[in-house]
């Protein structure tokens, strides 16, 4: 009896590398955005305020035709030329940004930060450091931080272990599918809870 595949990638696009001919970042930062106004202003300091520089960090914010504020004013007001800046010609919906994220990115790494979201200090520096020390590491995460739509604090995801590292071979069965070792990383972020979820 033949197993099906566990993914079906017939119905995906594989995500494009850069040419030989252009620099790789560690990270690709890539925030998707729509209507996240102040938000992402809150967004865009905590990345900035851990730049690596272009030739380590690619910042790039996807916009999804944004009609009720103007995240290039934004992005041009923050980004002191750091951060690139993609406008979707009509709003796809957040699938297919998501997915414009992924196929501009450049980066050995890529994390995907809302544009309402952020990061605390730290983040990038613990989590590039586990990549580094566990080579076969694919995937990582860390804590999360849960804020409200003014910025308060609503509380911290339960600790996946008591320290950071590659997760044990029972936890992490759905990264080895994917022929990976999944990372956990003490950094956290935070993600604002304006919508309930």
């Amino acid at each position: 009896m033949s197993r099906s595949p566990i993914l079906d990638m017939r119905h995906r696009d594989a995500v494009s590398r850069p040419p030989p001919d252009q620099s790789v970042p560690f990270w690709s930062v890539m925030i998707p955005t729509f209507n996240s106004g102040d938000y992402l202003r809150q967004t865009l300091a905590s990345v900035l305020a851990q730049d690596q520089g272009p030739e380590r960090m690619q910042i790039e914010v996807i916009d999804d035709a944004s009609d009720s504020d103007d995240p290039a004013a934004i992005i041009a007001e923050l980004g002191n030329g750091r951060v690139q800046f993609t406008r979707q010609l009509r709003n796809v919906g957040h699938i297919a940004n998501f997915h414009t994220c992924l196929q501009r990115a450049r980066g050995q790494v890529v994390h995907l930060l809302h544009g309402d979201d952020s990061v605390e200090p730290g983040f990038y520096e613990a989590l590039e450091h586990g990549f580094h020390a566990v080579p076969e590491i694919g995937a990582a995460f860390c804590r999360t931080r849960f804020i409200d739509e003014d910025g308060r604090d609503l509380g911290l995801t339960e600790q996946e272990e008591d320290h950071a590292g590659p997760l044990p071979d029972h936890r992490r069965a759905g990264a080895r599918a994917a022929h990976h070792d999944a990372l956990h990383c003490r950094a956290p972020q935070r993600l604002r809870r304006a919508w309930g979820i």
